[in-house]
């Protein structure tokens, strides 16, 4: 059991030009999910044919068995029943050109996210970011296995951050779609840095 809640603070020293963030910033037309509700099934076919990848290639992207999938996709007014896969979901709507395949170790993301950022985060942190609760980075912080879905969702981020080192941006903008699913089931992470 973990008896210690950790609280932190990410501050950034780059300085952000609004007007480049902005033009970076998909406008809401461009995106196939949802911003103000959760990513439901009936949102699933849409996303899909935006990327135009085939469901098993997008599955195994996600993490995600094709009857998960479909499962989800048949409960067209559900939520999509993993976090992680969500927020994979949003990170790949705003950023389709991330659909690439390897699979990095969450550990190799931390190290990555320091050397590209300056950003030292914990395992805690790490498992928040990744829609995972504190259970989930004790079992990755002692070297469990980790979850298909996080895994996913690790190299998407990992494959993007190698590619595009210099996008001093990118963090800022994942942790906004972290914030927007925060906001859409009702979780103040800053206050009680926790999923439910």
């Amino acid at each position: 059991p973990i008896d210690t809640l950790y609280v932190w603070e990410i501050q950034n020293d780059i300085s952000t030009n609004k007007a480049d963030t902005e033009s970076k910033k998909p406008s809401s037309t461009d995106l196939a999910l949802p911003i103000n509700r959760r990513v439901c099934g009936r949102d699933l076919d849409r996303f899909r044919k935006k990327l135009d990848i085939p469901v098993k290639t997008l599955c195994e992207l996600l993490g995600v068995t094709t009857t998960s999938w479909y499962s989800w996709r048949k409960k067209a007014q559900t939520p999509v029943s993993s976090r992680p896969a969500e927020l994979h979901l949003r990170l790949l709507d705003h950023m389709p050109e991330l659909a690439a395949q390897s699979v990095p170790h969450p550990g190799e993301l931390l190290h990555l996210i320091s050397a590209n950022y300056g950003i030292t985060l914990s395992w805690q942190q790490l498992a928040l970011l990744m829609g995972s609760n504190l259970g989930a980075a004790y079992h990755s912080s002692s070297g469990g296995q980790h979850q298909e879905t996080v895994l996913g969702l690790t190299q998407t981020l990992f494959n993007y951050m190698q590619r595009q080192p210099a996008d001093k941006h990118f963090w800022q903008r994942y942790q906004a779609i972290v914030e927007q699913q925060a906001r859409i089931e009702g979780v103040e992470l800053s206050k009680i840095r926790s999923w439910p």
